[in-house]
């Protein structure tokens, strides 16, 4: 059952403008491996075997080349293959992005740093312009989370339909992997994640070698995430090969 736009725990400063909608999920909900990749990384990453690949649009720079090289990109990869990293959703050249993913064609887009459910529905209602203004069909949203997010994702679970994934944003203060403070946060958005039936996704790692990587991968399946983020084509094949097991 759809839930209302009139209960308070769904409630935010855009909730009035927003309507019931189908989740829009697509072919990318059981994706394993995530790749995290520059613009100009585009043609590289295709030879990668990532279930899906993100284009970093926090820095778009010439936005007219990139476009076109994005629309291209889009239309050769598989259906569902193709994301944007968004700036976060304050931050200068949000809406630019936004309206380069939607233009481009590309089925995700990975808000960072993620505040709260506030910043989900900004992004729902700034999409829906660009998609009405382009003729363009709904993208699907996963929230990378700041520490603010974090402490607030039980306001993610209802926040909006297009909403699948919750992940951490990987420039917080849990990029020391082995601290407490990061084994915390990684729990915890797999709880948030899991009671808000959403995909729970383990952020990237620096570089280490494939075994170390291997075990991390196996820790992060094993604690409930559904596939992982990767910031070097190297690391796809071990994250599907891991994410591919049953345990």
């Amino acid at each position: 059952m759809p839930h209302s736009l009139t209960d308070p725990s769904t409630q935010g400063p855009f909730s009035t403008v927003l309507q019931p909608q189908a989740p829009v999920v697509g072919t990318i909900s059981p994706a394993r491996s995530w790749l995290l990749v520059a613009p100009l990384q585009l043609s590289a990453a295709d030879e990668s075997d990532a279930d899906c690949t993100i284009v970093d649009l926090r820095a778009a720079g010439d936005a007219p080349a990139l476009l076109a090289a994005l629309q291209v990109w889009a239309n050769e990869g598989p259906a569902g293959s193709r994301a944007a990293r968004l700036p976060a959703a304050s931050a200068p050249g949000f809406d630019e992005a936004v309206e380069l993913a939607v233009h481009a064609g590309l089925a995700t887009v990975f808000l960072s740093n993620a505040a709260g459910a506030a910043d989900v529905q900004k992004l729902e209602v700034v999409l829906r312009v660009k998609e009405a203004a382009l003729d363009r069909p709904p993208l699907a949203i996963a929230a990378l989370v700041n520490e603010a997010g974090l402490l607030a994702a039980q306001g993610f679970q209802r926040c909006s339909t297009r909403l699948f994934a919750l992940g951490l944003d990987p420039h917080c203060i849990w990029q020391n992997r082995d601290s407490d403070v990061a084994r915390m946060a990684r729990a915890q958005i797999v709880i948030a994640a899991r009671a808000a039936g959403l995909a729970p996704l383990d952020t990237t790692c620096g570089e280490t070698g494939a075994d170390l990587f291997q075990a991390e991968c196996v820790g992060s399946r094993e604690n409930g995430f559904s596939g992982k983020l990767a910031g070097h084509p190297d690391q796809i094949g071990i994250i599907n090969r891991v994410f591919s097991e049953k345990d």
